[in-house]
């Protein structure tokens, strides 16, 4: 395998024991093979005629392709094939291929029955299929490797699967019906090697296994029975089930999960591959009291990941140093040797996750990621190093670290104690660290000397951070050499408010690499460099005039910040693409950051003092101004400056109360008057395509000429004097209003407008996105035709808005993909009448036959308490790519799909398919009472996730059909707790359906799957 990968013949992937293969090296390879060894491969072009003396068949790809009665090949020995599945497997199909040795089948329907002549069979794969008659499988004695994956139509295992002598490999990975495996079937299968019950599979172990009690299931102490056992892949949700004096036995390859871990876990595992492919132990929501640590010792010494998740009890690493103590394995120096991963999350118990006693499985730890434990204190104890042991030649601790991730641990008070020389982070290269309170600095002067590949350093709302680098070690070692992070590429800042400096001066000269540094919400910050003891020598030494260049730096964010360095500082930035500052006071910072050559986007908020953006040429690469809070700037360019912005895209301007003008004269004495538009007839903006100005009281005129790309414009003020003027907006695309009082009616979508030419032209025709937002007083958003080329509307706090559509507007609406409205306290209706007489009417079904939303993927509606239904049942069936349907928090809602009282019930269909919708969300609407007025029912059957959280009075059944997929089944009907096919709902709780997992109740504290 590898020489093949060396010569490129085959392609290493993320997975190491997978590979790829180039199109090329395939297509040669299959020529070869078909023309000298007998091979036969058509994928996706059919069944093709077959020449009895192949000897390898696959047809991957053809399900639909219609199989022979018999197919007579007398030496073939594989045979892939993919089917539908609905399609059966003739049952004569294979009695002309005695010889067949590999079969592997996706798809469609076959009987065992069909397989009792081909006895030289050794390796059986069926996947996704349905089977049937499993108790012919005792004549196929040779058989060394069977494997079920996914066939959900598998309930019981038969006993004379035990009979299988040769069987080396077992695989029911993803059986999720499957109850029953006899006892003892597991242990007389004496040549096992590989084990999978793993992924979505059987969970009914017992406790102990009895062959005479009819009906029992299967036990753990049957793997004790498979002597040459190597690899495991099992779920085991009772612990109950785990017998206390069970040891598991020595494996080289597992996958182990114990009780229920979180949903979110279960996406991960469910998106990892589903082979073991290293050891792995995972426990959620369990109790480490109910559990034997001694249970897991032959694991200890191999094991490469462990995930901790709601582990109640938890004491360390190991479960509880008690239990270990007690029941030790006779070499303890060899446990968690291999560990490389570490994940730990919701264990409240827990205060030290690496006790110096486990010093040992800081050799290899690769990564670390704890989240959401209330009482850790610390995460490695070091302690001092063993006896006898040569510190030089020993490998150091942490030192193949290269990810810590850290999160929401109110308690922790440092990441490392003890002494640190010993201690080397010299892989390290992603840190995270979030929501740490009591933590006041991350590294020792001599750990921070190892970070050599650091690249990224992310910290967020840790109160009490300090410093990031404690500036006495209190160790005996001398550190020779200045602190550097030479690989250092993003560096971000958040929310730490006792931060009063990032890095000594003498680390910038390091930072030649980083290209994105944001520092935000820290309201004590005075500098980002500080002046330590001893860096003048070494700024004197490196830093040449005071100046810094920073080479690779693209992106720059800082808040609430005085300096960037010491007074006598300043930093060259040439590649700098995008800055943004806020609050900051005075002019100190800026004065500090030179050199903007590059500059793309610019953004100021909250600079109070700042009279001039500009000091000297505009940078001529900007396309992106934005200035929010500044008081008092009365300007933004000068009319010299508009030539060199010809890159400009978007202009947004808010709160800026002295600003009187946009562009305003160079010549002193005309500094107050506003720059006419007709002084720029050769200079504009060519390319701005979004302007939008907000609070700008003292602006008194805005005109809006020659910027032929302009695409999305919006403007608010609370200055009645204010005018604007627009000409020819026929490529506007986009357009935001929010927090405007007083308007009742938004646009005449239809109005002509005059254009340079004498004419006219329909405004606003390309319209494609409309944001409406805070306008308490808007009672109709269209007066006229509603755009053709509309695709995205979005209505949020639009109080008296009472209908947004009419029906005469429905047939434009082909182009509209996303429809949400929200905190709309007056709507009664998505879509009302035309005729005042009847404006209060809800739009009838039999209006609607023609009518539809066909290109609508997102609808959401929330906080729409007038609201009886979203839309007509009528309508449903034109949602052919509806993808996404969310309805919460609408007090007086009874059903998504409504339907008035003079709609007929036959011109309704009995069943209705959203044939794309993947997600449906209904929460908190406590009058729902259905989801489709009528004997509507509804199946969904591409539905990935189903949420239903308080609604008390729903009495829709949703049920999964034969396939898998989900229905809306009308009629009410209460489902025994605990199936895993159905929910009828009435239910005030968080309950969530996913397919891979089916129903399942939820933590009500728990926001839901965003």
């Amino acid at each position: 395998m590898k020489a093949l990968k060396y010569r490129c013949m085959l392609l290493g992937t993320k997975i190491e024991e997978n590979v790829k293969m180039h199109d090329l090296f395939r297509e040669v390879a299959i020529e070869i093979a078909t023309k000298e060894h007998g091979f036969m491969v058509s994928a996706g072009n059919g069944w093709k005629s077959v020449n009895n003396s192949v000897t390898t068949i696959s047809l991957m790809g053809n399900k639909r392709a219609e199989l022979p009665e018999e197919l007579v090949c007398p030496q073939l020995k594989v045979l892939l094939l993919e089917r539908d599945d609905d399609l059966n497997v003739p049952e004569r199909f294979f009695e002309g291929m005695k010889a067949i040795e590999v079969l592997s089948l996706k798809g469609g329907c076959l009987s065992l029955q069909s397989l009792q002549f081909s006895t030289n069979l050794q390796s059986l794969l069926l996947i996704e299929c349905k089977c049937k008659d499993l108790i012919s499988l005792r004549k196929l004695q040779r058989l060394k490797i069977l494997v079920f994956s996914c066939c959900d139509s598998i309930k019981e295992l038969p006993d004379e699967i035990g009979e299988l002598k040769e069987l080396r490999l077992l695989d029911l990975t993803g059986c999720k019906n499957l109850r029953r495996i006899p006892v003892n079937l597991i242990g007389r299968l004496k040549k096992l090697e590989e084990l999978l019950i793993g992924f979505a599979s059987f969970k009914g172990w017992d406790v102990v296994g009895c062959d005479s009690t009819e009906g029992m299931n299967a036990s753990l102490t049957e793997l004790n029975s498979l002597s040459h056992l190597a690899v495991l892949s099992l779920k085991i949700p009772k612990v109950e089930c785990i017998p206390r004096d069970f040891v598991f036995p020595s494996l080289l390859k597992y996958d182990i999960v114990l009780g229920n871990p979180s949903l979110r876990t279960r996406l991960i595992l469910l998106r990892e591959a589903k082979y073991p492919i290293s050891t792995r132990l995972c426990l959620g929501n369990i109790s480490a009291t109910s559990l034997n640590a001694k249970t897991f010792e032959q694991l200890f010494p191999t094991v490469s990941q462990i995930g901790f998740n709601n582990v109640e009890g938890l004491e360390n690493i190991v479960l509880s140093s008690d239990q270990m103590t007690t029941h030790g394995h006779g070499s303890q120096k060899d446990f968690l040797q291999r560990l490389e991963h570490v994940e730990v999350r919701e264990c409240g118990d827990i205060r030290t996750l690496f006790p110096a006693k486990w010093r040992q499985a800081l050799k290899n730890l690769r990564s670390v990621v704890i989240n959401r434990c209330e009482s850790l204190e610390e995460i490695f104890e070091l302690g001092e190093a063993d006896e006898g042991i040569n510190e030089e030649k020993e490998l150091r601790l942490l030192s193949s670290l290269t990810k810590l991730q850290l999160s929401r641990l109110p308690e922790l008070k440092c990441i490392w104690k003890g002494p640190t020389r010993h201690v080397s982070l010299q892989s390290l290269n992603h840190l995270e660290l979030s929501c740490l309170d009591k933590l006041t600095f991350i590294f020792t002067p001599s750990l921070a000397q190892s970070l050599i590949h650091l690249e990224t350093l992310h910290i967020k709302h840790c109160g009490g951070l300090k410093r990031l680098i404690r500036e006495k070690d209190d160790e005996r070692e001398i550190i020779p050499e200045p602190l550097g992070f030479p690989k250092l590429k993003t560096l971000s800042i958040r929310g730490c408010r006792y931060l009063k400096h990032v890095f000594p001066v003498s680390v910038s000269p390091s930072l030649q690499n980083l290209e994105e540094m944001e520092i935000d919400f820290a309201d004590n910050l005075k500098q980002v460099f500080y002046s330590g003891e001893g860096d003048d020598i070494i700024v004197k030494s490196k830093i040449k005039d005071g100046i810094i260049d920073f080479p690779q730096l693209r992106k720059l964010s800082l808040s609430e910040c005085s300096f960037f360095g010491p007074k006598d500082f300043a930093v060259q930035l040439p590649s700098l693409q995008c800055l943004s500052i806020s609050g900051h006071e005075g002019g100190n910072l800026l004065a500090q950051l030179r050199g903007f050559t590059s500059l793309e986007t610019l953004k100021l908020s909250s600079v109070p003092d700042m009279r001039c953006i500009w000091k000297g040429l505009v940078p001529c690469n900007l396309t992106t101004l934005k200035v929010n809070e500044c008081k008092r700037l009365t300007h933004v360019f000068t009319d010299s400056m508009i030539a060199s912005l010809i890159q400009l895209k978007i202009l947004e301007i808010s709160n800026c109360e002295e600003l009187e003008q946009i562009v305003a004269k160079d010549n002193d004495d005309e500094k107050d008057q506003i720059f006419s538009g007709s002084d720029l007839q050769s200079a504009c903006f060519p390319n701005l395509c979004r302007l939008e100005i907000r609070g700008c009281n003292k602006l008194k005129k805005l005109e809006v000429d020659g910027c032929p790309k302009l695409t999305i414009e919006s403007a608010t003020t609370s200055n009645d004097s204010m005018s604007a003027q627009s000409e020819g907006f026929m490529n506007l695309k986009e357009i935001s209003i929010g927090n405007l009082e007083g308007v009742q009616d938004l646009m005449q979508v239809g109005r002509l407008v005059p254009n340079r030419r004498g004419g006219h032209e329909l405004s606003l025709v390309s319209l494609e996105t409309l944001c409406l937002n805070l306008l308490p007083d808007l009672r109709c958003i269209w007066k006229g035709l509603v755009p053709s080329n509309l695709t995205t509307l979005k209505v949020n706090y639009c109080k008296r808005l009472t209908h947004v559509f009419t029906d005469s507007m429905i047939a434009s609406l082909v182009q509209l993909k996303v429809l949400e409205i929200s905190n709309c306290e007056e709507l009664e209706q998505i879509i009302t009448k035309d005729n005042d007489d009847e404006k209060d009417q809800i739009l009838s079904g039999s209006d609607l036959q023609s009518s539809c939303f066909p290109n609508l993927c997102r609808l959401e509606i929330g906080g729409c308490n007038k609201l009886k239904s979203v839309l007509p049942v009528a309508m449903a069936s034109g949602l052919k790519k509806l993808q996404t349907l969310i309805v919460r928090e609408s007090s007086q809602l009874l059903g998504v799909f409504g339907q008035d009282d003079h709609a007929s019930p036959a011109n309704t269909e009995k069943e209705l398919v959203l044939p794309d919708l993947g997600w449906l969300f209904l929460e908190k609407l406590p009058s729902i009472v259905y989801f489709s007025h009528g004997c509507c029912d509804f199946r969904f059957p591409c539905l990935s996730i189903l949420v239903v959280r308080q609604c008390p009075k729903l009495s829709t059944r949703f049920a999964t059909t034969s396939n898998g997929s989900m229905s809306a089944q009308s009629e009410v009907s209460q489902i025994a707790e605990g199936s895993s096919t159905s929910c009828s709902v009435p239910t005030s709780t968080f309950k969530i359906w996913t397919r891979s997992y089916g129903w399942e109740e939820e933590k009500e504290e728990e926001d839901g799957v965003r």
